[in-house]
Formats: structure tokens, sequence, C-alpha cells
């Protein structure tokens, strides 16, 4: 598993930090401020300490640029395998959308 000390490699975050990273990227609150009863200001100090915390692991984790570096990585391979792909669909005959 990923850490601190081994950046290259896979890292897996539990659903709610992992939700965080998702909205962050999308461009959304990561945190819910004013959802009634379940929002941040209804949470507990302790809860609300988590959350905070957990977005900071976030943080210090999407700025790590040998993370980012494996993230482009794989998404070009992946990108470029599904453009492969593509091809031998379209030498199939088959008449597919391209990717």
């Amino acid at each position: 598993m990923g850490s601190i000390g081994h950046l290259d490699h896979l890292t897996v975050f539990l659903a709610r930090p992992n939700g965080m990273k998702g909205n962050m990227f999308r461009g959304k609150n990561a945190i819910q401020y004013d959802r009634p009863r379940i929002g941040f200001h209804a949470k507990s100090a302790d809860a609300q300490l988590q959350l905070v915390k957990e977005m900071g692991m976030v943080s210090a984790y999407v700025n790590s640029q040998k993370v980012w570096d494996k993230f482009c990585s794989t998404y070009e391979a992946i990108y470029d395998l599904l453009g492969d792909f593509d091809q031998y669909q379209s030498g199939l005959g088959n008449t597919i959308p391209p990717f």
C-alpha cells in the first residue's frame, strides 16, 4: 500500500477521504457545510476535527509531484490502450464510437 515512505505504491483511501478528493477535482465543496443534521456544523467537535485531518491528508496526497507523475502516467497508458482497442475494433468492422 502507498504511504509517505512509498509514494510509488498504490494508495487506497477510505470512502470519505476519497469522496473529498473527488469533490476537490470536480470543483465542489469537499465538506458539506450547511446540510441539516449531517453538515459540518451539525457534527461534534471530534467529528469536525477528523474531517479537517482527512482534508489535510487529501491535500498532502494530491500535492505530491510523485503522485501526480504516477497518476498522469497511468492515465496516459489507459488512454493509449483504449486507442489501441479502438483500432482493433475498427479492424473487425465493428462500428463502436471512438473513445
